[in-house]
């Protein structure tokens, strides 16, 4: 085979042709050869053993009765025979008995010398073989066999035959000499054939090694073979077509590719192992504001200000080792301004060289977004906290503010017990207010559910103790005030953006050091299109309420923070305790409002929150009637997880005339109702353990639809009390109970649902 590979294409076919036609036949030859022989030496043992079975059948009776000269007889038949050249009959004892001597055989050997070589041979058992009763042995130029003679099962001696092979042998000679010159012959014949038929083969070939010479020289990848031959040649050239037509497609592709690549939105480098950038594609040559050629052939600490040839080696061990390594890093722009980025760093080999393929993505409003969204989460923890707290704190303000309103109604006003009684009722209050800050915190406590008008809230705050203790402590501020006086309504709790505007103007008189200014006004503005300020505000018809101060400013960083629980920068313990902007922000969102921030540093800041106006009308309120009105006889259950809220229910509902039960749970409520009736049920919202409000109010009205209950919680109108008032809840009620309160709403219920 190594031979070949030193020949031309027909050289090859030719050998080929050749190799294939001489290596045919004399595998032919050979098997023609040795089937003749196997043929052949089957039909002459065949033929002995045929023969001497017969000599011995009829050398039977003269072995019998020692009748040598008949046994002798019967051996001279094998004269016919002219290639068994010794034969001979053994007696019972293996002793010579008679024999048979051809012509061809000679003289020159005695019977005993003939006998002796038989016993030799027939010592010899590994080699004899048997056919047909008959042991033979092929030796030299002779075949050997023994017959024994049977008689009635019994041994009486054996026939000897040699027969000479010669004649066997000459045939099969003259075969081997007949099948060299057929395979002569015929790889001349073969040679001359191959001459002509390789030009069938090496022609195409030729032909097909041009085109993909000029295929390669030209790189042009459009060029076809003309599949002409419906044969192999036919298949390679038609793969060949096929394969030209995939690097053409693969050609554009990868045009396509480098084009995609160039124009993508996300940044791209290719860089050596020296940190040498080979590649850039547009997008990070826009974003950098450098061209391809300032950068390509540069180092890439050009651009990331955090490299350098350590950490850059660093990088690369690891990039190695890993093959893909995602981070974040810090980009510089030509003109020094720096910007977070995402980078896919990938390891690629090509052409023997390594690489760093880097893809990089702009990700400062994804960090804006999860900058919120922990903003987030970390409100939704500190409200989970909060308004635990504030519900434990609502059931113990229950009494603090229940009882001395009660004591106060029968004692005389000029009793010496009357003004700490009213201290103590006002500084419950103020505990209840502060537990609203906290659930207004917690983003659990704003009921939108009322038509207010801002410039009437803030005249009511105008004339509050809190806005008179303002002005004395800051007497070098003056407070101006511009409203617009058509101002249209709002839906909102006039307690919460009480509590905004109070802070609002708390931290700009903070703000100003020395002399200065707060504004506070009002204003109907429509926006015509998406306003993007410190929020994006949609279009919209709103009622603006703005805020500002000519302090000291607010940061561009400390804008961002300003909204955090905690944080500020006020003195702890003389201007407040952190809270207070983030409650502003809680009610802003409660009130699916917007707020904006306008500040320069030493220029002062202004706050616009602008809140969506409403065509409804303000109430107006009836004037408070006596408690006379609000008597009454009727059975009332009271159903508290909290003893002391049970008290305090049960005393001030009491001292109107009602009859009062009390459980401490929703399902001893449940079962108190199977034996006993209630006229209406105080039901509160979370009681633990057991069941809650929401899943008692189910089941009681489950029982009995026109049982009346009123809904009492700390908290104001959640999803929870909502769904309860949908399932059949006659009212609601907040805590801590006031006794007007408490008791308008239950005489109102059980009047109305007399009627």
């Amino acid at each position: 085979m190594q031979l070949l590979n030193n020949l031309s294409i027909k050289q090859k076919l030719i050998g080929i042709i050749m190799l294939t036609s001489i290596i045919s036949l004399s595998v032919a030859s050979v098997g023609f050869i040795s089937i003749n022989i196997i043929s052949s030496k089957r039909s002459i043992i065949r033929k002995i053993s045929t023969l001497a079975s017969t000599i011995g059948i009829n050398s039977k009776a003269a072995i019998i009765f020692k009748d040598q000269k008949s046994a002798a007889e019967t051996l001279s038949a094998l004269s016919s025979e002219p290639d068994i050249i010794y034969a001979c009959i053994s007696d019972i004892n293996g002793n010579l008995f008679a024999e048979y001597v051809s012509n061809n055989q000679g003289k020159g050997k005695t019977d005993s010398e003939q006998y002796l070589k038989f016993n030799k041979f027939l010592k010899l058992d590994s080699k004899w073989s048997n056919y047909m009763g008959a042991s033979y042995m092929f030796h030299k130029k002779h075949l050997y066999m023994f017959v024994s003679i049977i008689f009635e099962e019994e041994y009486q001696g054996g026939i000897y035959l040699c027969t000479n092979l010669e004649t066997l042998y000459s045939s099969i000679l003259w075969n081997i000499i007949f099948c060299t010159g057929i395979l002569s012959a015929c790889a001349v014949l073969a040679y001359f054939i191959s001459i002509k038929l390789q030009k069938t083969i090496s022609d195409p070939v030729l032909e097909l090694s041009q085109i993909m010479g000029r295929v390669s020289s030209d790189k042009d990848y459009s060029v076809r073979v003309e599949p002409r031959y419906p044969d192999e040649l036919g298949i390679l050239f038609e793969g060949f077509n096929n394969m030209l037509a995939q690097i053409q497609e693969r050609d554009n592709a990868l045009l396509f590719t480098h084009y995609a690549v160039d124009h993508m939105g996300d940044m791209a480098f290719w860089i050596d192992s020296e940190e040498l950038i080979i590649y850039v594609n547009n997008a990070a040559c826009i974003s950098l504001g450098y061209t391809s050629e300032e950068l390509v052939s540069k180092s890439a600490s050009i651009v990331n200000p955090n490299s350098n040839p350590d950490a850059w080696r660093a990088h690369w061990n690891d990039l190695t080792d890993k093959q893909a390594v995602t981070m974040e890093t810090i980009l510089i722009t030509k003109t020094g301004d720096t910007f977070p980025v995402e980078t896919n760093f990938n390891y690629v080999r090509f052409k023997g060289k390594e690489y760093c393929c880097a893809f990089l993505r702009d990700v400062t409003n994804r960090k804006r977004i999860e900058a919120q969204l922990q903003q987030a989460q970390k409100m939704e923890a500190i409200g989970t906290l909060v308004g635990g707290v504030a519900h434990d704190l609502n059931n113990i303000l229950g009494g603090l503010v229940g009882y001395p309103e009660l004591l106060l109604i029968d004692m005389p006003p000029e009793s010496p017990m009357v003004e700490p009684l009213v201290q103590i009722l006002k500084s419950g209050e103020k505990a209840a207010a502060i537990v609203q800050d906290l659930l207004t915190l917690a983003r659990r406590g704003v009921a939108v559910e009322e038509v207010v008008n801002l410039n009437d809230i803030i005249n009511e705050y105008l004339k509050a103790p809190e806005y008179e203790k303002m002005i004395q402590y800051h007497s070098d501020v003056q407070f101006k005030l511009t409203i617009e006086p058509d101002l249209l309504n709002i839906r909102g709790s006039f307690f919460h953006i009480t509590k905004v505007i109070m802070n609002l103007m708390s931290n700009g008189c903070e703000s100003i050091k020395g002399k200065g200014e707060v504004l506070i006004g009002t204003q109907n503005l429509h926006i015509d299109r998406l306003y993007e300020g410190f929020q994006n505000i949609p279009e919209g018809d709103y009622a603006v309420l703005s805020i500002s101060d000519t302090g000291i400013g607010i940061s561009i960083e400390d804008r961002s923070k300003i909204f955090e629980p905690f944080y500020t920068k006020k003195k702890m313990g003389r201007s407040g305790t952190g809270l207070g902007m983030t409650v502003v922000r809680g009610t802003v969102e409660d009130h699916k409002a917007f707020i904006d921030i306008i500040s320069r540093k030493d220029g002062g800041t202004r706050f616009d929150i602008y809140f969506p106006v409403t065509r409804e009308s303000t109430k107006v309120e009836n004037k408070e009637s006596s408690y006379a009105s609000y008597y009454g006889s009727e059975n009332i259950l009271v159903v508290d997880d909290v003893k002391e809220q049970r008290d305090v229910a049960s005393n001030l509902l009491g001292y109107l005339g009602y009859t009062i039960n009390t459980v401490p749970s929703g399902e001893m409520a449940i079962e108190y109702l199977q034996n006993k009736t209630a006229d209406i049920i105080l039901l509160d919202m979370i009681m633990e353990p057991g069941i809650d409000g929401m899943e008692t109010c189910d089941r009681i009205l489950g029982n009995n639809p026109k049982q009346k209950i009123i809904i009492c919680s700390g908290y104001s109108e959640t999803a929870m009390v909502k769904q309860a008032l949908k399932l059949g809840a006659c009212g609601y009620v907040k805590k801590p109970y006031r006794i007007k309160e408490i008791a308008k709403a239950v005489r109102e219920t059980l009047d109305r649902q007399a009627e």
